[in-house]
């Protein structure tokens, strides 16, 4: 395994509840690191592979997170973390494009930008968007179990509770 792909949303940062509907942050007040992702980051950090985030933000087009704020998030993270690249998808559903998750264009484009070997990444992310999109871009997949989703009709390779299960499969994969 030599490339990692993570979801952002609900993987790195805590999801926010809105009115009993999972969300993203809206502001850096929002924006709390996962703490089984900090641990896990300090163990990825010491192999030679390559990180990335990929990620859906639709509320930039729905206007209500302001793309500088979303610069700020970045730039905490690539500060923090330094990932290879951090890709964001910032349409709406409505827009139909091609890389919005459940679509693999984002993984795609990273997959080819960075000659990337499909069979030797893994994509980690926590709602069923995320591993279809992994399944389509012809990458395996863990899911992130949480209280707040589930998996309905999709089936990832892994699934794991925690983020500080994921090292032991990424040796495996």
């Amino acid at each position: 395994m030599n490339t990692v792909f993570f979801d952002r949303d609900g993987v790195i940062n805590e999801i926010v509840m809105r009115d009993g509907l999972v969300s993203s942050p809206r502001s850096m007040e929002e924006f709390r690191l996962r703490h089984d992702f900090i641990s896990a980051f300090q163990k990825f950090s010491k192999l030679a592979i390559n990180l990335f985030v990929v990620s859906n933000q639709p509320d930039v087009s729905r206007g209500l997170l302001r793309p500088e704020t979303l610069t700020a998030m970045t730039e905490l993270l690539q500060e923090r973390f330094e990932f290879r690249e951090v890709v964001y998808c910032l349409h709406d559903n409505k827009d139909q494009c091609l890389c919005r998750k459940p679509k693999p264009g984002m993984l795609d484009y990273l997959v080819e930008k960075y000659a990337v070997e499909r069979d030797k990444a893994i994509f980690i992310g926590d709602n069923v968007n995320d591993i279809l999109a992994g399944s389509a871009a012809g990458i395996r997949t863990i899911f992130l179990r949480q209280s707040h989703n589930r998996l309905f009709d999709c089936q990832p390779d892994f699934a794991v509770d925690s983020l500080d299960e994921i090292l032991p499969i990424i040796d495996l994969a």
